[in-house]
């Protein structure tokens, strides 16, 4: 964390944080929201081993696309890219790739997959 905050301290657009991405989120949107109407989201929250973060749910994708779904309207662009498609529906820790395609089509996005991600967008 400290090595990444070193690293991007001279970029005014580029903000780390550190936390549980469900539970920053919020302060994010709110810092942002009305003073731009495009937002990209990547989410990669996930235990990997060694120092990365471990929470009771290795992967917070459910609890995050649940919150983004609640500002989905406060933006005319959003691009969504969620990492390690692999991993949805073979392991335990992550929901079925049914989930995002539902997620998507529920919430009247477009997606698509390319390579090892899912992207959604609303345009």
């Amino acid at each position: 964390f400290e090595i990444d905050k070193k690293n991007f301290e001279d970029l005014k657009n580029v903000k780390i944080l550190k936390g549980r991405s469900i539970d920053i989120l919020p302060e994010i949107i709110n810092s942002i929201n009305h003073k731009t109407d495009k937002i990209t989201f990547y989410l990669d929250a996930h235990y990997s081993s060694f120092n990365t973060f471990k929470d009771k749910k290795l992967s917070a994708v459910e609890e995050e696309l649940n919150y983004i779904k609640t500002i989905l309207r406060d933006f005319k662009y959003i691009t969504i890219i969620v990492d390690d498609l692999r991993c949805f529906g073979s392991d335990e820790n992550y929901p079925e790739l049914s989930f995002l395609f539902d997620w998507s089509k529920n919430n009247k996005t477009t997606s698509i997959i390319d390579n090892d991600t899912f992207i959604v967008r609303n345009f």
